[in-house]
């Protein structure tokens, strides 16, 4: 009888579990499709992004023909930036061949170097060494910093075959700069680590010209942020100064903008003014470089205002 029992119990036990863990795709399945496009709309806008793999994938099986859904919507096809986020986060989904295929896609259709190093990137850090003879392909770019994208990314593997096919391109590559950056000789090295208190030089990386997006809230204080191109040129003057020209081309209703930037850091940080050519007031501004997903990213703060910069040109 007592075992009768137990095995009644038993069986119990087992169809409760089971109850439970068939519901659990069914939760993700069940998200409105409206509903999960606001949440990775939100994540995407976000000045300072807490958006994880764990965060992109508790999304749901669903999620990639979101993701790839927004990607080819027309809301979306002028915001690089948020287009850049999208991808990241598809990349995430690795057990799902559709969004690698259509990552590929985008890295051979794109006329953008920045989205093309973004999905190099992400489909590096994402798939590993499984996607490293498609990564080395890109070695061969007239682009100098697509070449650097997928250098870094074999780099990172750490596998012997992606080892082996950066080698190979090592002895072919004649570029001195490219060469320093992936052999970790160069001052400028992409590998962006703390500084220690001892260290008063800015970093040589944030020497040069970079484009980006100038992010600013709309007037309501519900709205999502709006973004506009901008084009930063940076130089630095001896160990810890450092002076620029940020400029927001002419766009219809938004006249041409020019800031010129005066500021002082250590490390990969700096603070200091910005001041409107057009007029006499200044604003503090404070910028950080840091790196998301695998690309170098130069954030700097105006105030109520932020320019992201995502993309550096040699």
């Amino acid at each position: 009888m007592r075992s009768g029992v137990s095995r009644f119990r038993k069986f119990v036990f087992l169809i409760a579990l089971l109850s439970i863990c068939s519901e659990i795709p069914l939760l993700a399945a069940e998200i409105p499709r409206a509903e999960l496009q606001q949440q990775i709309d939100t994540i995407i806008r976000m000045r300072h992004p807490k958006d994880t793999r764990d965060w992109w994938l508790g999304l749901g099986a669903q999620a990639p023909a979101v993701i790839i859904g927004m990607l080819e919507s027309s809301e979306y096809r002028e915001e690089i930036l948020q287009r850049m986020r999208l991808m990241q986060g598809l990349a995430w989904f690795t057990q799902d061949s559709t969004a690698l295929e259509y990552l590929k896609q985008q890295a051979q259709a794109t006329n953008e170097e920045v989205v093309r190093r973004t999905v190099i990137e992400a489909i590096g850090q994402a798939q590993g060494a499984k996607e490293a003879d498609y990564i080395s392909k890109f070695l061969q770019s007239s682009d100098l910093q697509t070449r650097l994208s997928a250098a870094e990314s074999l780099k990172r593997m750490k596998d012997p075959h992606a080892n082996q096919l950066l080698e190979t391109y090592l002895s072919t590559e004649k570029t001195p700069w490219l060469l320093d950056r992936i052999n970790g000789t160069s001052q400028t090295q992409g590998r962006l680590k703390a500084v220690a208190s001892s260290e008063n030089r800015l970093s040589r990386e944030f020497s040069g010209t970079w484009k980006g997006f100038w992010i600013f809230p709309q007037r309501s204080p519900k709205g999502p942020l709006l973004q506009r191109e901008g084009i930063l040129n940076l130089k630095i003057l001896g160990e810890d100064n450092l002076e620029g020209v940020l400029t927001l081309p002419l766009r219809p209703k938004m006249p041409s903008v020019t800031y010129q930037l005066k500021a002082k850091g250590k490390g990969l940080l700096f603070s200091g003014n910005a001041k409107n050519a057009s007029d006499t007031g200044e604003m503090v501004v404070q910028g950080q470089l840091m790196r998301r997903a695998g690309v170098l990213i130069l954030e700097i703060y105006f105030e109520a205002t932020t320019f992201v910069a995502i993309s550096l040109r040699k």
